[in-house]
């Protein structure tokens, strides 16, 4: 066989190994499926994907864009994710984004830009502009996306011929997030999210729906332990008249006065820890996903981090007046004051 040949063969063998890899990491959902691989925080990723662990956070408008009404300073967020590294016959695949959050008088305002890479095999981008704001005793946050997905075909001839390309290699739609987060009771707080609500057709020559997700959250903050717990549900449609349930556990734990903090989570798929420092206004985070499908032959998915804080509302030269603070209270609590009707 030629060399020519041989590069050829190679090339489409990692690229069912690359399809094979899709189907191991969403089992349930059809290989033509677009934008299932969640844009979440290195510390959140790190936490079992937990949307609670990225409440007032920058990112939080690609999770919960309610979180970001708890931001109490703006930030500038960045982040990369290298997915199944080493993985024989495939090559780069990763996410990564760009997001910045600026709390006013008004409520917080987030724009973020996201992206998944295969090589190639595909790009997706997705770009988000978001609003949150405290509403009596909730955060309530809205996002929208404008979602675009570019295959990969080059000069292959098949796939030029293919009549799925008929009309173009590329398509994009517009999807629509919403949020909300309560604090139940002291350091206890819940939050709920609904992504791509309105299930944006993305497919080029046949339907191919953007599904919508339902992620529910509870966070717990053992502050005289300097240790946060969280819990998640993870539900999504499968797209054959089902739904995907992916129940998750995420922790963390500060050291000492270190600015560094430890993470680990699990879920039923995946096994997930990291760790974050903390120096002055910046803030530099880990994470490894190790995902229970695709355990031979590659070294997991890794996350790095990197976040700068502008400074917060409660310095002497900012007046507290116009830029109330966005961090939760004692009368923030939803038990607090009746509001269940609890006396």
């Amino acid at each position: 066989m030629s060399k020519k040949g041989s590069s050829k063969t190679a090339g489409q063998a990692g690229k069912q190994i690359l399809v094979l890899l899709f189907a191991a990491f969403l089992p349930a959902a059809p290989l033509q499926a677009a934008f299932q691989v969640p844009l979440s925080s290195v510390r959140a990723g790190a936490m079992g994907s937990a949307s609670m662990a990225a409440a007032d956070e920058a990112a939080a408008l690609f999770i919960n864009p309610a979180g970001l009404a708890l931001m109490s300073s703006a930030e500038a967020a960045f982040m990369y994710n290298r997915m199944y590294a080493g993985l024989p016959g495939v090559g780069n695949i990763g996410t990564g984004y760009m997001a910045f959050g600026l709390p006013t008088a008004a409520g917080t305002f987030g724009v973020g830009v996201g992206s998944f890479h295969a090589c190639d095999l595909k790009d997706e981008r997705t770009i988000a502009v978001s609003f949150a704001r405290k509403v009596g005793k909730l955060r309530l946050g809205v996002s929208g996306k404008h979602l675009s997905q570019n295959y990969l075909i080059g000069t292959d001839v098949r796939a030029n011929r293919d009549p799925v390309f008929s009309n173009g290699t590329s398509r994009s739609a517009v999807s629509v997030d919403a949020g909300i987060i309560a604090s139940i009771r002291g350091p206890f707080r819940v939050g709920v999210a609904v992504r791509n609500l309105n299930e944006p057709n993305i497919g080029l020559a046949s339907k191919d729906t953007v599904k919508r997700e339902i992620q529910g959250g509870a966070f717990l903050d053992f502050a005289s332990l300097d240790l946060r717990t969280s819990a998640d549900i993870f539900i999504r449609n499968d797209g054959i008249g089902g739904r995907q349930y992916l129940p998750a556990l995420g922790l963390e734990k500060g050291i000492g006065s270190t600015g560094m903090s430890v993470r680990a989570g699990l879920s039923t798929t995946e096994f997930t820890s990291g760790v974050g420092i903390k120096v002055g206004q910046m803030s530099f985070d880990y994470g490894l996903v190790v995902n229970f499908n695709l355990l031979a032959d590659n070294m997991g998915s890794h996350r790095v981090g990197m976040s700068y804080r502008f400074g917060g509302c409660d310095d002497a030269s900012k007046d507290k007046r116009t830029l109330p603070s966005r961090k939760l209270s004692s009368e923030d609590d939803l038990w607090q004051n009746g509001f269940f009707e609890v006396r």
